[in-house]
C-alpha cells in the first residue's frame, strides 16, 4: 500500500508541475496579448454528430482551447478579460443528459485539471457577456459557438450585439500558434 500513495503523491507534484505550466502558459499569452479592454473567447468546439443515430464521435477540444484551458471538455469556453483574467465556462448535466449520455466532468474536477481558480457553469456565461456589451470580442479556436451560440448557453449572438473584431481574432490566433511553436516542459514528456 505504500507504493500506492507514493504514486498519489508523485501525481499531485505531476498535477502541480502542470497547473504551474498552464499558468505560465496564459500569463504568457495574456502579456504577449498585452490587451486593454478587448475579450477573447476560446471555444472547445461542439461534439460533431454521427449521422442517422443520436449519438456523437469522440470530442477533441480545439488545439489552442487545450493548450490554454488544459481541459477537454465539449462546448466549454475560455474567456479572457484583461480586467479579470481567465474565466472557464462549462456545462452542466441536466438529469435528461444524465439519463441518456451521463454525467459530464465536474466544475471542481475541471478547475482542478485547468488549475483555474474560476470556473463556473455554462448558464452564466450570458450574463457574463451581457455586462461586457460595447466591447470587442475576439474569437480563436473553434469559431462554432459564432453558429451554434445555444450549444454553449448563448441563445443568440445577435441580441447580445457582440462586436467580432476579425483581424483581432486573427491576430491573437497567430500569437498562439507562434507561443505553441516552442515547446515547454509538460509538451516534452
Amino acid at each position: 500500500m505504500a507504493d500506492s500513495g507514493m504514486e498519489r503523491g508523485s501525481a499531485t507534484l505531476r498535477d502541480m508541475s502542470h497547473n504551474e505550466t498552464l499558468s505560465a502558459r496564459r500569463a504568457s499569452m495574456a502579456a504577449t496579448w498585452a490587451l486593454t479592454r478587448e475579450i477573447v473567447l476560446v471555444p472547445s468546439g461542439l461534439p460533431i454528430p454521427i449521422a442517422g443515430t443520436d449519438q456523437a464521435h469522440g470530442h477533441h477540444a480545439h488545439p489552442e482551447h487545450r493548450y490554454l484551458a488544459g481541459a477537454c471538455e465539449a462546448e466549454s469556453l475560455l474567456v479572457f478579460d484583461p480586467g479579470e483574467g481567465w474565466t472557464l465556462f462549462a456545462p452542466v448535466a441536466g438529469t435528461e443528459e444524465r439519463v441518456w449520455s451521463g454525467d459530464r466532468t465536474a466544475l471542481e474536477q475541471l478547475q482542478a485539471i485547468s488549475g483555474l481558480d474560476s470556473v463556473r457553469p455554462s448558464a452564466e456565461l450570458p450574463a457574463w457577456l451581457e455586462r461586457r456589451r460595447g466591447e470587442t470580442f475576439a474569437v480563436i479556436g473553434n469559431d462554432d459557438i459564432r453558429h451554434q451560440p445555444e450549444a454553449y448557453g448563448v441563445a443568440t449572438w445577435r441580441s447580445l450585439e457582440l462586436d467580432i473584431a476579425e483581424s483581432l481574432s486573427a491576430r491573437l490566433s497567430d500569437q498562439v500558434s507562434e507561443q505553441r511553436r516552442a515547446k515547454d516542459s509538460a509538451e516534452l514528456r
